[in-house]
């Protein structure tokens, strides 16, 4: 009788682990960052990311997906120009929904890997400032 209640134990525990390690899936296939290649024209424009430089383009920005962000290319001579990044949910929400992953779907909830980053490439195009200094008005 005993041996029995060892191999239940045994059975809901690799049920459980089972369960918990099947889900979470937009945490291990998307990661909790996205990678959002930008780039201008003209390039080397300094790139700034909710408030600090992360490169100058070309480049690639890795922002968390969890939450909104704002890009601002920088360059002298030039107009800035904000771009928002938008985060919305993913599709791996539902795989985890329609599953009964309820633990899978927290997972990826909590750590934000169920977002999405769009638009998931930048491009902008700078404008010469109408005023850039040479005293003309």
């Amino acid at each position: 009788m005993r041996l029995n209640s060892v191999k239940r134990s045994l059975a809901m525990s690799g049920l459980v682990a089972g369960v918990v390690g099947a889900n979470g899936c937009a945490t291990i296939l998307n990661g909790t960052t996205q990678t959002i290649p930008v780039s201008s024209i003209p390039s080397g424009a300094r790139v700034i990311a909710d408030g600090s430089q992360v490169c100058v383009t070309p480049c690639s920005v890795e922002l968390a997906r969890k939450h909104d962000h704002l890009l601002v290319f920088e360059k002298r001579g030039y107009e800035n120009v904000s771009v928002g990044i938008k985060h919305s949910l993913g599709g791996a929400v539902a795989g985890n929904i329609l599953l009964g992953g309820f633990i899978g779907w927290g997972i990826d909830a909590a750590s934000g890997s169920q977002y999405k980053l769009t638009p998931s490439t930048v491009n902008v195009v700078l404008e010469r400032d109408r005023y850039d200094g040479r005293g003309d008005n």
